[in-house]
């Protein structure tokens, strides 16, 4: 992106609460209700089972190999179902910290959903505020 859009270019990113993002994830998709079961029990198994994997492959590598490519890290990782991907989705300080390193942390702003939602907030002259007039593109990291 940086080559393609030059060095003005400026990244905004609105970060859901990771519990509530997760939440939302296994009540809007099917496939994970009709695993694990319908209400907070399915959610518990739900989650219960994708931190059991996620926290076996942290057994042999780090939060960010695992994160990054939890799948391709063997057998036992693919068998995950659906390869704890929606938990891997709630972990934003990996992904916030790849786009520092790429893009530099200048140019990117993170807003937080409750607050940009929030009226009595004033995100939206805070987004206006931080950013000169140029290219954006929205990273949206949210359900």
């Amino acid at each position: 992106m940086r080559r393609a859009h030059g060095p003005r270019l400026k990244i905004v990113a609105m970060l859901r609460n990771p519990a509530d993002r997760l939440w939302s994830a296994y009540f809007s998709y099917a496939q994970f209700r009709g695993q694990y079961g319908e209400g907070e029990a399915g959610m518990r198994a739900y989650f219960d089972e994708q931190s059991a994997g996620f926290n076996l492959c942290v057994q042999d590598y780090d939060r960010r190999t695992c994160a990054m490519r939890l799948e391709s890290l063997g057998q036992k990782f693919q068998e995950i179902f659906y390869h704890c991907d929606q938990l891997v989705k709630t972990m934003y300080s990996v992904f916030v910290e790849e786009y520092i390193l790429a893009f530099g942390r200048p140019q990117l702003l993170l807003l937080r959903s409750e607050d940009y939602m929030d009226p009595a907030k004033t995100s939206g002259a805070v987004l206006t505020g931080s950013l000169p007039a140029c290219l954006c593109v929205c990273v949206c990291v949210c359900v």
